[in-house]
């Protein structure tokens, strides 16, 4: 499915016009809808500001707007504006455009019109329109997202270039395998004060960016304490179980995060994780509850954090994207694995992750550790032991050895020749070490 957004028009002069795509020309209100008539499985999305009918001029005698609209416009500019900043929305089902798209957002504004003052603030816009491709592409997967750019205000188009640039972060976090979605923008000729008999639409400008394998978060700031998980959600007893569950989620991620950074896969084979729906449906609630707080008030701004709200869709996209990689290699809870699947299937992973130095520490650690056991004298086959007893050294655990050797630290990690191989589990006792003390030295792990 392709997905177009444009800025929305209400304007005294809302005669359909003609625009040139090709060699094609289309009459319509929208270059937006144009294109629509041009591709094949697309859906035109209109962003309004809620200050639109605040403009005398559309009930002017010279306006060519409907009669049965001019007669809305009137009432909200003459009458009670409270009625209207009730359910602004029901006023834009009528707008004759929306009755051409597919869908509409409506967003806030800033400035005064005709009198009413609009306090909303940029990042407002930004998160409103984010989070609404957010929504949709959970639900219908987007192939590629026309952004058309050739109506409304520098402030909007800039919102909505921003959230689009948001929201190719999201997607590219949650998707290291297929990166499909390609983002184009398009505009058509100046229309305002032209005199032109058709207008032109340019298109196939494609927008990149890149990402990292980075954390959104970081642990002392944003988990430990809940302190960002409090942010999001508050601290109301009814609330306190998505407050736990984001928490949860934010401490997995890091686990994750941190044994793939970090170069310690075992960790990986040795916590079940969150499965992605779960993390899709808080993704689901988040925007749900984000979504009252923006829409409560269409006057004034509800004084949002976008930074914040970003961290939280940032790192549960990298947690989904995670979980997505080591599907896609079988990657699960094991009570034991060979180092050969380790480095075989690590080797690829992380390409994905581009952690290219991690494959060559990788296959120096499994190389050295093989050489040692399989050197060492009165190793029987099928019996686990301590990799301390092929490898001298001090007998107390250490994170700078667990972190240096690879996750296989000399006084928790197990080994077992089995059938010419060589598998390895961490102690069942000592699992609470390895993910506290190996990698989240602030935070608690749930086992589970």
């Amino acid at each position: 499915m392709k997905y177009i957004y444009q800025i929305g028009r209400l304007e005294k002069n809302m005669k359909p016009l003609k625009f040139q795509i090709n060699s094609t020309e289309v009459d319509t209100y929208l270059s937006s809808l144009a294109l629509k008539s041009s591709h094949r499985n697309v859906k035109v999305i209109l962003i309004y500001p809620v200050s639109l009918p605040f403009n005398k001029a559309l009930i002017a005698e010279d306006s060519t707007i409907e009669q049965k609209f001019k007669k809305k416009i009137r009432e909200i500019l003459e009458g009670s504006k409270e009625d209207y900043f009730k359910n602004p929305l029901e006023f834009f089902k009528l707008h004759p455009h929306t009755y051409l798209a597919d869908d509409f957002l409506l967003v806030h504004s800033f400035g005064e019109f005709s009198g009413q003052n609009f306090e909303g603030n940029f990042d407002d816009i930004v998160l409103e329109i984010f989070i609404d491709i957010v929504q949709r592409s959970l639900t219908e997967s987007f192939t590629e997202l026309y952004i058309d750019i050739s109506s409304g205000h520098n402030i909007y188009i800039t919102a909505m270039l921003e959230a689009v640039r948001n929201f190719v972060v999201f997607h590219s976090l949650s998707n290291w395998i297929n990166q499909e979605l390609k983002v184009k923008l398009y505009f058509s000729d100046p229309i305002i004060g032209s005199t032109k008999n058709n207008y032109a639409i340019h298109k196939d400008y494609e927008l990149k960016y890149k990402i990292f394998f980075s954390s959104p978060i970081d642990e002392d700031a944003d988990i430990k304490n809940y302190a960002l998980s409090r942010k999001i959600v508050g601290t109301d007893k009814g609330i306190r179980k998505l407050k736990n569950k984001l928490q949860k989620l934010f401490e997995e991620f890091y686990l994750a995060y941190s044994a793939l950074k970090n170069n310690t896969p075992l960790v990986i084979y040795s916590y079940s994780f969150s499965k992605e729906e779960e993390i899709i449906e808080i993704i689901k609630t988040l925007i749900d509850q984000l979504k009252e707080k923006l829409f409560h008030n269409w006057e004034k701004s509800a004084g949002i954090n976008k930074n914040d709200y970003l961290k939280v869709f940032f790192v549960l996209a990298l947690y989904i994207g995670i979980l997505r990689v080591l599907s896609a290699y079988e990657i699960k809870l094991k009570d034991e694995v060979s180092l050969d699947e380790i480095e075989q299937k690590f080797t690829k992973i992380y390409e994905h992750f581009n952690l290219l130095l991690n494959i060559e520490i990788l296959s120096h650690e499994i190389s050295n550790l093989k050489r040692m056991i399989n050197n060492a004298a009165n190793i029987s086959e099928g019996n686990w032991n301590l990799i301390s007893h092929v490898i001298s050294g001090e007998g107390n655990f250490h994170r700078r050895n667990f972190l240096a050797h690879a996750g296989f630290e000399r006084t928790v990690t197990e080994f077992m020749k089995k059938q010419h191989e060589i598998y390895v589990r961490y102690k069942k006792e000592e699992l609470k070490k390895v993910f506290k003390d190996g990698h989240m030295k602030n935070s608690q792990i749930i086992l589970r």
